[in-house]
């Protein structure tokens, strides 16, 4: 009985490990194209730009420095996206599920995924890029340690210079 509990337990803490390992990175989909192509995928990244068209949307997306195009139609509801990645913002994180085309006919050869459900995952938002007040007080270290040092090596070659010159 109690190494059935145990089983049960090991399986029901594994359980949202196996959930979370089903996101593909952008990364491996342009790696092993050819194996993901025309396949379902489901992809969570930050929104770089949004590109309304008549027929739908494009949607770039990052996730990890390596970017993608996402081809949204009419049909499939876009969620509101606010903030786009940028150098002072993070981007809204959203999730896609759809097909993964490596060069799609229909779009021009387009390495891209054609979407079939988008959700909002989390609301990306402004930050900063001051450096923390570790990073400072490291910083002022680092300089005052360099004028010392450099103080004392000034000092002992002027005084060198001063004992070689006389005589």
């Amino acid at each position: 009985m109690r190494k059935i509990f145990l089983l049960f337990l090991l399986i029901l803490t594994n359980m949202p490990c196996l959930q979370a390992g089903e996101f593909i990175k952008i990364k491996e989909l342009l790696a092993k194209s050819s194996f993901w192509d025309s396949k379902e995928v489901e992809v969570k990244a930050e929104v770089l730009d949004v590109l309304r068209r008549k027929k739908g949307s494009w949607i770039n997306i990052l996730d990890q420095g390596v970017s993608l195009g996402v081809w949204v139609p009419k049909e499939v509801e876009l969620p509101q996206i606010i903030y786009l990645a940028g150098p002072e913002e993070r981007g809204d994180l959203i999730r896609i599920r759809g097909r993964f085309y490596f060069n799609n006919p229909r779009h021009l050869g387009q390495t891209m995924i054609s979407a079939e459900k988008i959700s909002l995952v989390k609301r990306g938002g402004k930050f900063s890029l001051e450096p923390s007040l570790k990073k400072r007080r490291a910083l002022f270290l680092w300089a005052l340690l360099f004028l010392i040092t450099g103080t004392v090596y000034l000092i002992r070659n002027l005084r060198y210079a001063r004992g070689t010159s006389k005589t």
